[in-house]
């Protein structure tokens, strides 16, 4: 069966970016087949009609997040950077498990979906976890696997094993329900040594993947973090 929507106004996005006023849209079988001027065009016999009001426009786009991070919403506000992350987020994250990824990526997308974001670029641990989380959650995602080296996270965190791991990821789930698409996500400059981003953009370069980077946060990451020198 046919549905149309019908909207106060319609934000197509289309070469002219017209915006109808009022607008409608239908849909068969998931796919847009008509946008236009509702009182010019009647809906057919057999066509379900739900009257919306408000605008009707494309889903938003989220660039970056790490929306499992939900789970430590406030924690840490108001310290710099390298603070933030070294006593608030790091050891936290230490300490999360498969399950707590899932949730707190699952909380994530339900906030992102209320607020009309469809589709979202993360960066974080636990790639097998978060793929499932989003692929249970209905959302468009990119997932950039997070690589990096952080003292005292533990056997295997360093970036080789993170790195063999966004590999194994990226082979096995690329295109995941049509909505997930991988790639890989060096943290930082100050977080993964040079020698460590080369083969990282190697492996991304091989399967034409999208890396996902943090340049240039602070004006204090180059000058006072060690690692961000060596």
């Amino acid at each position: 069966m046919t549905l149309r929507l019908v909207a106060d106004a319609v934000v197509t996005v289309d070469a002219e970016d017209r915006m109808l006023v009022p607008g409608a849209v239908e849909m068969d079988r998931g796919v847009i087949t008509w946008i236009g001027d509702p009182w010019q065009t009647p809906a057919g016999v057999g066509t379900e009609v739900r009257h919306l009001g408000g605008v009707l426009m494309p889903g938003l786009v989220n660039c970056h997040a790490h929306s499992p991070m939900t789970l430590m919403r406030s924690a840490g506000d108001g310290l710099p950077l390298d603070r933030w992350l070294g006593e608030s987020v790091w050891p936290r994250e230490a300490l999360l498990t498969d399950e707590d990824v899932y949730w707190g990526m699952a909380l994530g997308a339900v906030e992102l979906l209320c607020n009309g974001t469809t589709t979202t670029c993360e960066q974080y641990r636990h790639p097998d976890a978060v793929v499932e989380s989003v692929v249970d959650a209905g959302i468009r995602t990119v997932f950039t696997t997070a690589i990096f080296d952080v003292p005292g996270t533990g056997p295997g965190a360093g970036w080789e094993g993170l790195l063999a791991d966004a590999c194994r990821v990226f082979d096995a789930m690329d295109g995941r329900a049509g909505r997930v698409h991988l790639g890989f996500g060096p943290h930082a400059a100050y977080t993964v040594p040079p020698e460590a981003l080369r083969v990282v953009a190697e492996e991304a370069r091989r399967r034409g993947a999208l890396l996902q980077i943090h340049l240039a946060e602070t004006r204090a990451e180059g000058v006072r973090w060690p690692s961000a020198t060596a």
